[in-house]
């Protein structure tokens, strides 16, 4: 027996009644938005050996919309801190930190410490709070990889910012410095005056050239006479790092020559150049 066509319903109408199903479905069934689900939360990381740095990040709503406020520690372009880093979070963002907070649920307070470095997170959500401790499996989320996915863009502004200001100083590097006055013993905190000389008549000078390359014909202040590279570091101070000088064996070897030296940069003008000497 065939079925009634009666018990049919007419194809013509088929569409109406996908329609009125999906308007029926609850919300969080068709899909509301993603960041709805994502918790603000305060994370804290500490680690070191000797010392210890402290490290927070904020996720934080407002006005319908989640940022990350990078609250510590602040980043440098020389000795001048770069502006305070708010970032308004993405959609890929947002779930990162729903990831972040519910990987951080399910780790144990204690994990082995595989390393000397001492590591310690606090997260702070609501009326909670999750303290871990040691060398856990963030599975590639870690403080120092989150940080980086929220603020990946302000790192790269960061970093040219800083190229920008090494290339300025390369370039008033380039040239014979003559020290004044002699000195052959430095103890941490002394000045170095230095003065930019145009032709050969000192015997005693450093010479700076491009791609960061260095000589020196002054061999009784601090013996760098094997000397050949510097290298500039912009973050927190400018710091001007005169490398080890070593020469190759003819067995292969490397045979350290001389030490380097490492001071900080206190100014520099076409014609003077001031430097603090920290270490070798």
């Amino acid at each position: 027996m065939s079925m009634s066509r009666s018990l049919l319903f007419p194809s013509r109408h088929l569409g109406c009644l996908l329609s009125l199903l999906l308007l029926a479905l609850p919300a969080f069934v068709i899909g509301s938005p993603a960041n709805d689900t994502l918790t603000p939360f305060k994370i804290t990381y500490t680690s070191g050996e000797e010392g210890y740095g402290k490290s927070e990040i904020n996720i934080y709503k407002q006005n319908n919309k989640y940022y990350a406020r990078n609250v510590a520690p602040y980043f440098f372009i020389g000795t001048k801190t770069d502006s305070i880093w708010v970032s308004e979070l993405s959609q890929d963002k947002i779930q990162t930190c729903i990831e972040l907070l519910n990987r951080a649920k399910n780790l144990p307070e204690e994990c082995p410490e595989t390393s000397s470095a001492t590591k310690e997170y606090q997260i702070t959500y609501g009326n909670n709070t999750i303290k871990i401790r040691g060398d856990c499996d963030w599975e590639d989320l870690d403080f120092i990889n989150f940080r980086s996915q929220l603020f990946y863009e302000k790192f790269a502004i960061l970093e040219a910012k800083r190229l920008a200001l090494i290339d300025s100083l390369n370039k008033q590097l380039r040239g014979k410095w003559h020290f004044i006055p002699f000195k052959n013993m430095f103890n941490r905190g002394d000045i170095l005056l230095l003065k930019k000389v145009a032709d050969a008549d000192y015997s005693c000078t450093w010479q700076m050239g491009e791609s960061s390359t260095f000589s020196s014909t002054c061999n009784d202040v601090l013996n760098l006479s094997y000397s050949i590279r510097y290298l500039l570091n912009v973050d927190g101070d400018i710091y001007i790092e005169i490398q080890g000088g070593s020469t190759v064996e003819k067995n292969g070897s490397m045979k350290v020559r001389n030490f380097g030296a490492t001071f900080t940069i206190e100014a520099i003008s076409s014609e003077e150049l001031k430097l603090k000497f920290l270490w070798r």
